[in-house]
């Protein structure tokens, strides 16, 4: 696994962390690139399914805290990948 954590502050401050940005994509059911722009401009989403979130990358998770389990996680990334690379997937399902 090379997967950064990260994690999801809503603008009522609660926090969700992450294992890394699939992970949060499966959660919340956005793109990879709202994500992306969130922790580079380091500003909250104003639309799609993580409207009022902004999320940062984490060195270490802090103690105490864990990471949310995505249900399905391997399903719903598969389902993303068919989605959008169909027939050019190189390897078998």
């Amino acid at each position: 696994k090379n997967r950064k954590p990260l994690v999801a502050v809503y603008k009522d401050g609660t926090e969700r962390y992450f294992e890394g940005n699939v992970v949060a994509r499966a959660a919340f059911n956005c793109s990879l690139g709202a994500i992306a722009i969130s922790l580079k401009h380091q500003r909250e989403l104003e639309r799609g399914p993580a409207k009022g979130y902004t999320f940062i990358r984490l060195k270490e998770l802090p103690i105490g805290c864990k990471f949310e389990v995505v249900p399905d996680l391997e399903k719903k990334i598969d389902m993303y990948n068919d989605k959008y690379w169909g027939k050019k997937r190189k390897y078998p399902r």
